[in-house]
């Protein structure tokens, strides 16, 4: 694992639909790795060229990643700054209040929720981020995190049907620079005088399909990573 390029900074808070503060009878909770989960889809532009995304995938992919790429050491300490607490396999759909106890991850989301504004910070995990090569200076780079849906986002429970939302009161991007030695510089100049720079990225992609309830071998099907190259 490459260590993160760009950290996301969010300080957000759960209000009503009508922008008022909870109080302690309204029964919402929020969906796990919540920093990430809060944007359904982030595309990336690097110069003229948008590279392929997963559409409406990514909470997935940031959840699989989270869960499969750091230890149990990370995930109790590091991962928690973007509301990352691991779930029980037995306990994913709690409907009512009285089943909060039964989920681990949840119990711990779940004193949070009423706490007011929440920072939330942690790193950017997406392709572009786990490439080994530096982007040139200059370069133009664009970032679009677009919103998942509240419903999405908030759990509610049977017991209350109050409208709720997320508002996100603050977003800071902090991306990891590299000042280059003088020589480095010059012969940066000379190479691109010769030929465009050549980025070479690792693309994953997350496929989604049915799967008969029961069944256990998800047989031929399988996502392999593709080599995606840029040049500018």
């Amino acid at each position: 694992m490459t260590d993160p390029q760009m950290f996301l900074h969010l300080t957000v808070e759960i209000k009503k639909a009508d922008g008022t503060a909870l109080d302690r009878s309204n029964l919402v909770s929020f969906a796990n790795n919540l920093l990430m989960s809060l944007f359904r889809t982030v595309e990336v532009v690097i110069g003229s060229t948008a590279l392929p995304c997963s559409q409406n995938a990514n909470p997935y992919v940031q959840y699989l990643y989270s869960l499969l790429s750091y230890g149990k050491m990370a995930q109790e300490t590091l991962l928690q700054t973007s509301m990352w607490w691991k779930d029980d396999a037995s306990a994913f759909d709690v409907k009512s209040t009285t089943s909060i106890s039964e989920s681990t991850g949840l119990t711990k989301r779940n004193t949070w929720a009423h706490s007011g504004a929440m920072d939330l910070y942690g790193p950017l995990q997406i392709d572009l981020c786990k490439m080994s090569r530096l982007l040139l200076n200059r370069l133009s780079l664009t970032l679009k995190l677009y919103r998942a849906s509240n419903q999405f986002v908030l759990l509610t429970f049977a017991e209350d049907t109050v409208q709720y939302k997320v508002s996100i009161d603050r977003a800071e991007l902090m991306v990891r620079r590299v000042r280059p030695r003088a020589q480095d510089l010059k012969w940066l100049e000379v190479e691109l005088a010769k030929r465009a720079a050549r980025y070479p990225l690792v693309m994953n992609c997350m496929v989604t399909y049915s799967m008969p309830k029961g069944m256990t071998n998800v047989g031929k099907y399988h996502c392999c990573p593709k080599c995606f190259h840029i040049y500018v």
